[in-house]
């Protein structure tokens, strides 16, 4: 299922129009046929191990879009010519970009609207080039059902299946609503 987002005003003003590099959702999916807590038997929609996953490809215009909103102008990312001097031979998108794709995750997909960062931990591992697809994966790695906070895993791959970013983010989910025909939503009214 392809997710169809709205990109911000550009710059200029103007607004863009759809994506032209939207998020393709793959979906919650559990890592065993077996929910893996005590929470899951008891019914909770959160327990260890399950997973979600989006994929997005980084494109020049996504690299400018962010310089443009953070400032970070870095050479590294914005001027082919300076890169190819560096280590990487060509422009490299900002880590923290890509470290944003998890936040994408989070926010609209899984846990999804209403999920609150309380903290995100992330360790750069490869670098991303221009034209790369990465695949963003959360998975439950514990969950307070008293607090309603959940851990996640975090990670980042290439489309050579290389780990580029490995993180950790705790998320507080007490805002989540509860999904479009679930028992407690129709419970809700």
């Amino acid at each position: 299922m392809e997710k169809t987002l709205r990109a911000p005003a550009e710059p200029n003003g103007h607004e863009s129009g759809r994506l032209t590099n939207p998020s393709v959702v793959t979906g919650l999916r559990r890592t065993s046929e077996f929910p893996t807590s005590d929470d899951a038997l008891a019914g909770s929609r959160y327990y260890i191990g399950q997973t979600a996953s989006i994929t997005r490809t980084v494109s020049g215009a996504d690299i400018g879009a962010f310089a443009w909103a953070t400032g970070d102008i870095n050479p590294i990312h914005m001027d082919e010519a300076y890169a190819s001097r560096t280590r990487f031979k060509r422009r490299i998108a900002h880590g923290m970009l890509v470290g944003s794709y998890i936040s994408a995750l989070l926010g609209t997909t899984f846990p999804g609207p209403g999920t609150i960062y309380m903290s995100q931990g992330m360790r750069f591992m490869r670098p991303v080039y221009v034209g790369d697809t990465i695949k963003v994966v959360a998975t439950v790695t514990a969950y307070r059902p008293e607090k309603q906070i959940l851990t996640i895993r975090t990670d980042c791959y290439n489309q050579d299946g290389e780990h580029v970013i490995t993180g950790e983010a705790v998320c507080l989910v007490s805002d989540v609503a509860e999904p479009e025909g679930s028992p407690a939503r129709e419970a809700a009214g």
